[in-house]
Order: structure tokens, then sequence, then C-alpha cells
């Protein structure tokens, strides 16, 4: 089954790279809580709900002209798949060209669906969430 949860956080990758809010939540379960809490910047919060992850998206994009999540790893942990990525984005207002790395996400998968996504500022701690380090 892990073999699938990496082909649905890819899928949830591609969906959010064509700006497509409803593909994305065809992939997330109902209750799917987004955890950016840990996010260095104005929409750190913990989002419930598809209503509410949709609204996160939105507000991202609105955000920027230009957003680009590039996976550079993706690490099967059963239920669990833990995505390094970065992220390249061009500011709507300014134009201004930015480039993050560092951040992971950990999702959790729960019958098929998205249950979450929860961001860390470090691989170490992804990992360690995900129960591969101690």
């Amino acid at each position: 089954m892990s073999g699938e949860n990496v082909e649905l956080v890819t899928r949830a990758f591609e969906a959010i790279n064509r700006r497509d809010v409803d593909a994305f939540l065809e992939l997330a379960d109902d209750g799917v809580v987004q955890d950016w809490s840990r996010a260095k910047g104005p929409q750190s919060g913990i989002y419930r709900g598809r209503s509410e992850v949709a609204r996160f998206l939105h507000s991202w994009w609105d955000a920027f002209e230009e957003s680009a999540v590039i996976v550079d790893e993706l690490i099967d942990a059963g239920d669990q798949v833990v995505a390094v990525f970065h992220g390249r984005q061009r500011g709507r207002a300014s134009g201004v060209e930015v480039e993050g790395r560092g951040a992971v996400l950990v999702w959790t998968v729960r019958d098929g669906a998205i249950a979450s996504a929860t961001l860390y500022q470090h691989r170490d701690d992804a990992l360690e969430a995900a129960g591969l380090r101690s």
C-alpha cells in the first residue's frame, strides 16, 4: 500500500503546481489537516478541513504570479510519506523571484486519502516525526 501512498503524494504535488484546488481536494480526506504551524511567515497556522485548506492554497497562489514546488525526494514511511522539497516563486506585486529550500512535509495517508500534511523546517525533524529516526 505504501507505494500507492507515494503515488498519491506525487499527484497532490502535481495538482498544487497546476493550481488545481479541486484536484488536490479530491485526494484529501474530508477532515484533512494542514499543519503549517512551523512555517516562518504570515501563513503559519493549522488548517482543518477541505474549506480551510482550500483557502490556504488560494491565499498562497494569490500572493505569487508564479509558484512551483519541486520535489527533491520522497521517502516511503508506510502510512506516511516524507517529502523533501523546495519552492520557487515570483511575487505578484513585487515581481521579485525567491527560492526556498530546506522545508519538508510529512504526509499521512489513511484509507487511500490524504489525512494530513505537516510542515517541518528540517529533514531530521520530519524523519523523526515519521518514525524513521529516534
